[in-house]
């Protein structure tokens, strides 16, 4: 390195540390200059000498190491690519190698010079880190597509959590011009007029912005606490009933660049727990499709075949999750075969419901939900007394389990056992004075005594 290249680097150097100290001046343009110079300082150094990190994919799904190895074999065949460093990056990121990714995404960067995503996934992973650096790579990806938002948005936020208040307040400026009627610039008015004391002003803002999100928690919970502390208590319980209520509302803002980061997520189970959270969302039908998707890639994984199948019997769609459970080959999942015995229980195909039970009854004999199941199915084929044992069996495991006590007591009933029926149905009482079956078996003891 030549005397003129260390000295312009430790000019840059002391001229991104002075930023970070919070002098005034902090504008995307200067900053996006300054690291766009030192990352052509950089490429011209070090560009020779990087190469794609190495990873451990030892134990990790072999569809993630497949896909991580195939990208690594990309940038080493055209290392002047950014996109192919880009593409790696995403990869490792998604996969959690966030170290690894970070190093793709500084080198996609250097190679891009008008691409928005690798200063601005840099950006996210620095945030956990160094909130200073992620500002000035969100600079970067804000002044590569001034009118995308996403960056000024992360830019603001950033520069909110460093306290860097004047700034913040220059970058809002912009977003009020580009997106006035989007909420999340209205949340970000009211957090920092909230930081400037600014209480009535802070107020009006969360009040823009919670008429354009009306569902959104953000939004709301920030309303709450700035009302509660004006005094309007009752307006601030309002809110807070709603955010305990939970129902219908979102935590997240919208993200086009990040989503396509879920595409690079190669392991099926991250995909299965990522349809499981659409699902607890409210979002089923999204959820069920990606369950869908994934039986279709990865059709020999049992563990999600189930969760396909148990979030369909939740459903209701019984036929669905029966014909889902047909198309699989696998004969040793425990949990597979419980699955098909539980569907054709709600099917009411009870004989081939109890040639299952009866294997798994066997394989797992202190199973009280099992017992009580395979009980069940017995008494749906006129066996009442052959059920009797495992309802009793599963009661004794599972004490304090009041279903599986009232499907002894109407075993016992069935079998004219009255008053031992009288005592469990005690029993279900005591652990359970809410059941609702408690006043039917209760009329239906008395009917067969009377008899």
């Amino acid at each position: 390195m030549s005397l003129w290249s260390e000295a312009l680097a430790v000019r840059l150097n002391n001229l991104r540390i002075s930023l970070y100290k919070g002098r005034r001046g902090f504008s995307v343009v200067g900053c996006a200059v300054t690291i766009l110079v030192s990352f052509w300082l950089y490429r011209v150094i070090q560009t020779p000498h990087v190469r794609p990190p190495e990873v451990d994919l030892s134990e990790v799904h072999q569809e993630v190491a497949r896909g991580i190895t195939e990208a690594t074999k990309v940038v080493y065949d055209r290392p002047e690519s950014g996109l192919a460093w880009g593409h790696l990056g995403m990869t490792l990121w998604a996969h959690e190698y966030a170290n690894e990714a970070l190093l793709c995404f500084e080198q996609a960067e250097i190679l891009s010079a008008s691409e928005v995503r690798w200063p601005y996934f840099r950006g996210l992973i620095l945030t956990h880190r160094d909130r200073h650096q992620a500002a000035m790579a969100f600079a970067v990806a804000a002044m590569r597509e001034p009118k995308n938002p996403l960056p000024l948005f992360k830019l603001c936020e950033t520069l909110l959590e460093i306290d860097e208040l004047e700034q913040a307040r220059e970058q809002l400026e912009r977003l009020l011009s580009h997106t006035p009627n989007n909420a999340r610039t209205w949340l970000l008015a009211a957090y920092l007029a909230d930081r400037q004391g600014q209480l009535t002003e802070a107020i009006d803002h969360a009040r823009q912005a919670l008429r354009l999100a009306p569902d959104h928690v953000r939004v709301i919970s920030l309303l709450a606490r700035l009302l509660a502390r004006d005094g309007r208590r009752d307006d601030a319980a309002l809110l807070n009933t709603r955010l305990k209520d939970q129902e219908g509302l979102v935590d997240i803002w919208p993200d086009p660049l990040s989503a396509e980061l879920t595409s690079f997520r190669l392991d099926p189970y991250w995909n299965a727990f990522s349809a499981k959270r659409l699902i607890e969302r409210g979002d089923s039908q999204l959820g069920i499709a990606l369950l869908q998707q994934l039986v279709e890639q990865f059709p020999d994984e049992p563990a999600i075949r189930a969760q396909l199948v148990r979030t369909l019997l939740q459903r209701g769609m019984v036929r669905e999750a029966k014909a889902c459970l047909n198309e699989s080959t696998d004969t040793s999942s425990f949990e597979l075969r419980q699955l098909r015995a539980t569907t054709h229980l709600l099917i009411e195909e009870w004989s081939e419901a109890e040639k299952i039970y009866r294997d798994l009854v066997m394989m797992k004999p202190d199973s009280p939900s099992l017992l009580s199941e395979f009980a069940f199915c017995l008494r749906q084929l006129d066996r009442s007394d052959e059920a009797l044992t495992p309802a009793q069996r599963a009661v004794h495991l599972a004490p304090d389990q009041a279903s599986f006590r009232v499907e002894l007591v109407e075993i016992l009933i069935e079998l004219n056992r009255l008053r031992e029926a009288r005592q469990e149905l005690i029993a279900v009482e005591k652990i359970d004075a809410t059941e609702t079956r408690i006043d039917r078996l209760r009329k239906a003891i008395e009917n067969t005594s009377t008899n």
